[in-house]
């Protein structure tokens, strides 16, 4: 990846939403999608895919490199974007990790297919639904308002990574099929 189109992602991520829920209430804790890792990762992709398939993109394969670094990343509680190479999701205080992952994909109804491009408030479903991507990987952990984070916080990291901006926006005309 070159440095301007590395630095250029690593500025979107950097102002990216960041995706907490509507009501900041924390509810079940103990949902399985959280405290079990086969349904973990199941209702990450299954949730992932469903979002990709409606955008023509093809389904992510989960890796376990991407989800060390995520849940390693995640570990501090600190809800702010690691900053690293990959393509970058987070979510704190969903009730599961399928309303986690279904928020991100939500902001596709802001998505301007008239007008492509990378917005903030639609950052995190333009990585999800990014045709380039093809794995996943995710890491959470409980913070309990540990250093402001909100119930279970979520990071996911996407490879390759996706939002690349420049070339008049042909990156996302080509990756965020609408």
């Amino acid at each position: 990846m070159s440095f301007i189109r590395l630095s250029t992602f690593l500025y979107a991520c950097a102002v990216a939403a960041l995706a907490f829920p509507a009501d900041s209430t924390i509810v079940a804790r103990d949902d399985s999608s959280w405290t079990d890792d086969a349904t973990f990762r199941s209702a990450i992709l299954d949730t992932t895919n469903s979002y990709r398939s409606a955008h023509g993109a093809s389904a992510l394969t989960w890796d376990d490199t991407l989800a060390s670094y995520a849940l390693q990343h995640t570990q501090s509680c600190v809800f702010e974007h690691s900053g690293g190479l990959y393509g970058e999701n987070l979510a704190a205080g969903y009730a599961s990790a399928s309303a986690s992952v279904a928020a991100w994909g939500d902001e596709g109804a802001e998505y301007s297919c008239s007008n492509p491009g990378f917005s903030s408030a639609t950052g995190h479903f333009t990585q999800l639904v990014w045709k380039s991507t093809t794995k996943v990987g995710c890491g959470r952990v409980d913070c309990n308002g540990s250093n402001g984070t909100p119930g279970w916080y979520l990071t996911c990291e996407y490879s390759p990574a996706g939002n690349i901006i420049g070339d008049n926006n042909q990156y996302f005309i080509d990756n965020v099929q609408c």
